[in-house]
């Protein structure tokens, strides 16, 4: 009989329930997933059975797993819950008006979300502009101090375990993405605060945009005016008054924190994250082309820098030439980007993308203007304090001392190298772009190290992206490169025998 039940709220017999009940059916019993008979009633949009079930006195604050996966751990909800995750805005009416429940009710959790913050985080837009209109506070938080603006932007990709999985097809991800466009919309409208800030990382609703990599959402908050810079100094307060606690927030608690961001809001609330990353930053680093331009497009300042003391100084062209964006690098150039500007460790640009083996990124730079300067006593250089410290820090896994060496024309510790190494290939190892260390010298003009490592073995006619050595040395004017090249290729010794 209970399993019957169970039946009949999932396919609206309303009549059979009720027969049932007068037989005396529990209203309270639980199907193999957890769920009461009222749960299932306000999932799959059956109102007479949820009104039969409630006028027999089926609990209403009965809780059971949401069918959303949050990445926290399993979320509960109770009916208003169920009704709001299915998108059913004609039950969550009812609930709300008929059945008096209060809207501010939270799941049972580690997130402890409002029926407002699970609606704008699964893209429901008409059952949000229901619940803005029933709550004083949009900006209230969950126990991770995201408002209903975050979720809205904060949301996972359409395919993704977190959208519900009620039907077996999911929506296209346009459709989602438009949904959610609609949530800030009415959210924004209805006076939420684009530049509230999560309390875990600080995080703002378009940071959390970008770093989903959600452009037409991070769009609409540029467009209705959302900060993307940094302030230092604002940071620095925040460093000492806002500790990372990654706990959950009493509601005492946020409260508190809540009148301190305020109070910190001097004049220009601009920071982004606990590293001081700017939304332009967050493009730059991931190689989000769009979001780059568009933010550049909106005024965002390709010169400010982050701000923590692990990665200080480092600017938006920093983090896209390390990680070997090129599309990213040459749009920041062309916005004026300081190809120069060193960060907090005296590197420039150029000099991260060689520490990560971005070899086209630094011919791009050199295009540009770029120096390749190295200022240490080569003199003095040995290997018996290791490579990094010789050279300074790099990504083993992309690139080498030799590469580095070669490209800053340090003979003697390209010398010293070649004759440490026991592997016989490593002369022609590729870096992650796939240059070698002779194709890197080369390109900066170094043509004692070129004549060296060819000495050794090494090969001169690797390509790179469809560029020769002797291609980037005579596109930088290095002509006693090219000529040393085109002397020692076998076409020219078989012509010159001839």
């Amino acid at each position: 009989m209970d399993n019957s039940l169970h039946l009949y709220a999932r396919c609206g017999r309303a009549d059979a329930i009720r027969i049932q009940l007068r037989h005396g059916a529990d209203t309270e019993v639980r199907d193999a997933q957890g769920l009461t008979p009222l749960l299932l009633a306000a999932r799959y949009n059956q109102m007479k059975v949820l009104q039969v079930l409630l006028q027999h006195g089926a609990r209403t604050d009965a809780y059971a797993p949401l069918d959303t996966d949050f990445g926290h751990g399993v979320e509960l909800g109770t009916c208003l819950h169920f009704a709001v995750e299915s998108g059913h805005v004609q039950i969550l009416k009812f609930l709300v008006t008929a059945a008096a429940l209060d809207v501010h009710e939270r799941t049972s959790g580690s997130q402890e979300m409002t029926p407002l913050h699970l609606a704008a985080r699964l893209g429901r837009a008409d059952v949000v502009r229901f619940l803005v209109a029933r709550i004083e506070d949009i900006n209230v938080r969950d126990a991770h101090g995201m408002t209903a603006l975050h979720h809205a932007c904060d949301y996972p990709n359409a395919l993704s375990n977190e959208v519900p999985r009620i039907t077996s097809s999911s929506p296209p991800q346009y459709l989602f993405d438009a949904a959610h466009v609609e949530v800030v919309n009415v959210l924004l409208d209805a006076g939420a605060e684009m530049d509230t800030r999560r309390s875990s990382d600080w995080a703002t609703p378009l940071r959390c945009a970008i770093h989903r990599g959600h452009f037409l959402v991070a769009k609409t908050l540029v467009d209705h005016g959302a900060n993307s810079g940094v302030a230092w100094w604002f940071h620095k307060f925040k460093m000492m008054l806002w500790p990372r606690d990654q706990r959950r927030h009493s509601d005492k608690r946020v409260k508190r924190k809540i009148n301190w961001k305020r109070a910190l809001r001097m004049s220009s609330p601009t920071l982004v994250d606990f590293a001081g990353w700017t939304a332009l930053h967050i493009a730059a680093s991931s190689g989000w082309q769009a979001g780059l331009a568009l933010l550049i497009a909106h005024g965002a300042n390709v010169e400010l820098t982050t701000t923590e003391s692990e990665e200080c100084g480092i600017t938006a062209l920093h983090l896209a030439a390390q990680n070997g964006h090129y599309s990213s690098v040459s749009t920041l150039l062309d916005a004026g980007a300081g190809i120069h500007v060193c960060d907090d460790l005296g590197d420039a640009p150029l000099l991260c993308a060689l520490r990560h083996g971005r070899s086209r990124i630094v011919k791009l730079l050199l295009r540009h203007g770029a120096k390749c300067e190295y200022h240490h006593d080569t003199e003095s250089i040995s290997l018996s304090s290791g490579s990094e410290s010789i050279l300074g820090s790099f990504d083993p896994r992309k690139t080498s001392a030799l590469h580095l060496a070669a490209f800053f024309g340090l003979l003697p510790v390209v010398q010293e190298l070649v004759k440490a190494s026991s592997n016989l290939f490593a002369i022609d190892a590729v870096d992650d772009d796939g240059a070698t260390p002779l194709w890197l010298a080369a390109l900066a003009g170094h043509l004692d190290v070129v004549d060296f490592l060819a000495q050794q073995g090494a090969n001169i006619h690797h390509y790179v992206a469809g560029a020769s050595a002797s291609g980037c040395a005579a596109e930088f004017g290095y002509l006693e490169v090219v000529e040393y090249i085109s002397t020692s290729s076998p076409e020219r010794a078989m012509l010159d025998r001839l």
